[in-house]
């Protein structure tokens, strides 16, 4: 069983702002709830490209120093940069 759990949180808003959406009918709570969900799925997906991008450069950089563990065997145009 999953138990929602849901919490109360003061937010700093325009009034006419927020008046203007609910005259309008829309469900300022919801709206901030999809807001929140998205800003911490881009967020967390920001986190792990940053996390590969720096895992890539460190092994670039291993390769520039150290040369290709199997540059030996390695088949392509390009196989001369990676001795």
């Amino acid at each position: 069983m999953v138990i929602l759990m849901k919490f109360k949180r003061n937010l700093i808003n325009d009034a006419e702002a927020l008046d203007s959406a609910v005259s309008h009918g829309i469900d300022v709570s919801e709206v901030v709830e999809e807001a929140n969900l998205t800003a911490a799925k881009t967020s967390n997906k920001n986190a792990r490209l940053d996390e590969s991008q720096r895992a890539f450069s460190a092994q670039s950089e291993w390769h520039k120093t150290r040369g290709h563990p199997r540059a030996d065997i390695i088949v392509s145009p390009v196989a001369a940069s990676w001795g």
